[in-house]
């Protein structure tokens, strides 16, 4: 946290208005005297920035009350650090004392951007300015659990968001869903198929989109992994992104050609269904080494992977000599950027 926001001026547009109304809370604090003690992240005008955009204001609702840490009654700030605390009235104990901020800065700087005068707090005692960082620390850290992706994707289902319905369609056409917990609308999807990472499987629908290629091949390479794995209620992100990956780029060779002829389908399943391993993770960990796998490019290392095994292999519906013509490894191999 910052006396000071750190980053480029903020300037607000007129139609950035302060809406809605605080949650329940007991005490307010003018937000312009009181600051952090020192060691604290910066507070970023560029996150700031972000809160104004997302609420197109500052929506008092989305504002929990700051926590204000107060020193017992005989506590003297060391005089390095002294200008940073705040000498006042404490209402939790009904007489002045030492006061510092321990949480919630970038909730009182938007107070201040926007001109109010007050802003909701809570006070914590604390004994001096070790247990202040010690504090600090549990909150921040220790006692907090952050939202993942998932947790935060169901919500956005739940708020009809149009992009997260979208990925819900999509994830239907693949017999996938996105768990998000135990509770009723929790799992968003086909909840008949395994459950995906939200951000694995919005990059493998990027990836493939980037290319000109529709989700079909995640369809497809998701079909492929369950019908090998059928007893396993989760997918692995890299093996469904390489394997879409692969099957995608020999469908749709230089010229109009397609490597994937009926017999070659077949082929490649019989193969891929050889080739399975005890995990999906041992088997996209197993395929990216092949090649060896390039940070940043996974899953197609795992799709390399794949060609340069399958072409060599003869599993009996095609020569190894077709496969070779077919399936060139350059083909995937210009897709991995090495450093």
């Amino acid at each position: 946290m910052s006396r000071r926001i750190v980053g480029k001026d903020i300037t607000l547009d007129p139609k950035w208005k302060v809406y809605g109304n605080y949650p329940s809370y007991s005490y307010t604090i003018d937000p312009r005297i009181v600051s952090a003690l020192g060691g604290q992240r910066d507070t970023s005008a560029k996150t700031l920035i972000k809160y104004i955009k997302e609420c197109e204001g500052l929506d008092l609702s989305m504002s929990d009350p700051i926590t204000i840490a107060y020193f017992p009654k005989d506590y003297t700030p060391d005089p390095e650090t002294k200008d940073l605390h705040y000498y006042g009235y404490c209402p939790a104990v009904g007489e002045n004392r030492w006061m510092a901020l321990l949480d919630g800065d970038h909730r009182r700087h938007l107070h201040i951007i926007f001109d109010l005068s007050e802003i909701p707090c809570a006070y914590v005692a604390v004994d001096n300015k070790e247990k202040y960082s010690e504090a600090y620390v549990k909150r921040n850290s220790k006692l907090r659990k952050g939202q993942n992706a998932e947790e935060i994707f169901v919500m956005e289902c739940l708020s009809n968001l149009p992009e997260a319905l979208s990925t819900v369609q999509d994830l239907i056409t693949c017999n996938l869903h996105v768990d998000g917990g135990s509770g009723q609308g929790c799992k968003q999807g086909d909840v008949g198929g395994p459950s995906v990472k939200i951000r694995a499987f919005r990059k493998g629908i990027a990836k493939l989109a980037k290319r000109g290629f529709g989700i079909k091949y995640l369809k497809l390479a998701s079909e492929m992994i369950q019908q090998d794995y059928p007893n396993d209620t989760k997918i692995h992100a890299d093996l469904l992104l390489g394997l879409s990956i692969f099957l995608s780029e020999y469908d749709n060779l230089p010229n109009g050609k397609t490597a994937w002829t009926p017999p070659m389908q077949k082929d490649f399943s019989v193969w891929f269904k050889n080739r399975s391993m005890k995990s999906q993770n041992q088997l996209a960990q197993t395929l990216s080494d092949v090649p060896g796998a390039v940070v940043n490019w996974i899953p197609e290392s795992v799709a390399l992977g794949m060609a340069m095994e399958y072409r060599c292999e003869n599993t009996g519906e095609i020569t190894v000599k077709t496969k070779q013509n077919k399936i060139k490894e350059s083909v995937i191999q210009s897709l991995i950027k090495r450093k």
